[in-house]
């Protein structure tokens, strides 16, 4: 009985341990995994070739896939981004404490080199940066861009390619799902690929 005991403490340790797996990783390679698609006038959503990929088909058109099944609260979120089609007036990133559709937060960068970060709360947008703001750490046009998201507590630190961006402070959402979006502006034809999607605490 000793003995047993002694081992699941050993399991437990192990368990916890600063090695043990994070809480969730998708590379894309099942048919959905639980990622919301869609296929209709506005954008066609879809996991295919290993990515998830969001396509835009309307001007000034915004989609998003989110992980159902799974909440989170702190969370440090990484994924790789990567425009294949359209213009690089685009918008493309990533969704965290999502409550529902009309309650959570965004962000997300663009091809041409910007970022920025949003709140939904109630159904309306509320900037949470003044404006969209260049950023030299954001590779342009069609290259890959990796994305990562600390939220702790009411802080939220936001990441790409290992340079920090901006810190917020916002105690709208506690915890919720994570996501994917993308957005057209003037021309639509913006198609976004996902992957390597990282989510630990």
């Amino acid at each position: 009985m000793r003995q047993r005991f002694i081992l699941l403490i050993l399991i437990l340790l192990v368990a916890c341990a600063p090695g043990a797996a994070p809480p969730f990783q998708e590379s894309f390679d099942d048919a959905s995994g639980g990622w919301t698609l869609a296929r209709n006038s506005q954008a066609d959503i879809a996991v295919a070739g290993g990515q998830l990929t969001v396509a835009i088909k309307q001007p000034d058109s915004l989609a998003w896939s989110v992980l159902g099944g799974k909440s989170f609260g702190d969370l440090t979120l990484d994924v790789d981004a990567m425009p294949l089609a359209g213009t690089d007036d685009n918008d493309y990133g990533v969704i965290v404490r999502h409550v529902d559709d009309e309650n959570f937060y965004r962000f997300e960068i663009s091809g041409d080199g910007y970022f920025n970060v949003q709140k939904r709360l109630a159904g309306k947008w509320e900037k949470l940066v003044s404006d969209w703001t260049p950023s030299e750490a954001i590779r342009k046009g069609k290259a890959t861009n990796h994305l990562r998201v600390v939220c702790k507590g009411a802080s939220m630190t936001f990441y790409v390619n290992q340079a920090q961006l901006i810190q917020i402070t916002d105690a709208s959402f506690s915890r919720g799902a994570v996501g994917m979006l993308a957005g057209s502006l003037a021309q639509p034809g913006i198609q976004i690929a996902f992957d390597n999607v990282q989510v630990s605490k």
